[in-house]
């Protein structure tokens, strides 16, 4: 049985899971590490994209803006897949499947 509690996890899981803060808390670290890593560049390639959309005010600037700026999958899935990864990981937590870095299912909530 671990040591790590469900509520802490599933806070962290529900606000910044595509962060894997909840997986550090856990001691997943190689897998938080990889949820960084995938989605820090895939949100400063999205911003990237998308500067400039504040400026827009009426349909034909959305027209003109949106031809101008193509938008790339690749940001997409960068911040897509850890957010994704992090709902399953909120199911898997309120199921106490969740494992910590030991292996041991986290199954106390408090």
């Amino acid at each position: 049985m671990s040591t790590k509690r469900i509520l802490p996890a599933f806070i962290l899981a529900a606000s910044v899971g595509f962060l894997g803060l909840h997986r550090f808390y856990a001691g997943r670290h190689l897998t938080a590490a990889l949820l960084l890593v995938l989605f820090i560049p895939g949100a400063l390639m999205l911003r990237r994209d998308v500067v400039g959309i504040e400026d827009v005010q009426t349909a034909d600037q959305a027209s003109d803006w949106i031809q101008d700026h193509p938008q790339h999958a690749l940001p997409w899935l960068l911040v897509g897949i850890p957010s994704v990864w992090a709902l399953v990981d909120c199911y898997a937590l309120i199921a106490r499947k969740f494992r910590d870095g030991a292996g041991n299912p986290i199954t106390r909530w408090i």
